[in-house]
């Protein structure tokens, strides 16, 4: 169940920095846990790490990349996102914050 809350909160940190203490202290675990677990997620294709860019070499190595859930649909079912409404919901909530 750790790991399912896990994916639950990477589900709701979709297209934010990646910070493994927050992620880690929100599921409960070791912060070495939680980027064990995200390698998991990358390797079976269900998140990606996109690196930022920016004109500067530095600033695209210094800042953190972001996670992305690939599949909508996973998102929708982990943030139970089950009817039309919730999703709308959702959506303005998102485009607010």
């Amino acid at each position: 169940m750790q790991f399912y809350n896990f994916m639950t909160i990477v589900a709701a940190q979709t297209s934010k920095p990646v910070v493994y203490e927050e992620l880690a202290s929100a599921a409960g675990v070791s912060a070495p846990t939680a980027k064990k677990w995200l390698s998991i997620l990358v390797s079976s294709h269900i998140i990606a790490l996109v690196q930022p860019y920016h004109n500067n070499a530095l600033k695209r190595v210094v800042k953190m990349p972001l996670i992305h859930l690939l599949d909508t649909g996973l998102a929708a079912y982990l943030l139970k996102w089950g009817n039309p409404e919730a999703l709308e919901r959702a959506a303005y909530f998102l485009l607010q914050g």
